[in-house]
């Protein structure tokens, strides 16, 4: 294992994993430690522009808060607590406004669509789910567009430029 704390950023790196701001206590007399295996090294900050020699360890033992607060935060990102009812209603509410916001251009007046009835309909069930949230939503696919020019003929698909005409 190898391990390396930096007190002053509450630094801890377990075998290249590495999180800092943890809780953990250490002597402020001690700038860091490294430890590999079965030894390791515990530098000091320094004093009076006098920085004490570095020691040799052969236990981290002592450091073991450091190293339970890298586990406790390293098991909390592995394993991330399940979203609150609250924080899944949100999600719902936050991607029906998305929805509705991609398909927003399809029931302005100046724009010809021969299917805008769909899109009214689309979103009349996707804006259900801002005013009435669910945990599990299932949200509807948003129809095709089915473009009317004045010219004649039908345009398919998702805007003019990429539109298909069928006559």
């Amino acid at each position: 294992m190898f391990v390396t704390i930096i007190n002053e950023d509450k630094y801890v790196s377990v075998d290249g994993i590495g999180y800092s701001g943890l809780s953990f206590n250490i002597p402020d007399n001690i700038s860091a430690i490294q430890w590999k295996d079965n030894e390791g090294e515990v530098e000091y900050t320094e004093v009076n522009k006098h920085k004490p020699q570095n020691t040799v360890i052969t236990s981290i033992e002592e450091f073991n808060g450091a190293i339970q607060a890298w586990q406790i935060k390293h098991d909390s990102v592995l394993n991330p607590p399940s979203p609150s009812e609250q924080e899944l209603l949100n999600l719902c509410k936050g991607k029906a406004k998305t929805l509705l916001q991609l398909t927003d251009w399809a029931v302005l007046s100046d724009v010809s669509l021969v299917n805008k009835a769909e899109f009214e309909a689309y979103r009349s069930t996707v804006r259900a789910f801002i005013i009435q949230p669910v945990i599990n939503p299932v949200f509807p696919e948003a129809p095709q567009a089915i473009w009317a020019p004045s010219g004649g003929g039908v345009y398919q698909g998702n805007n003019s430029s990429s539109a298909n005409l069928v006559e």
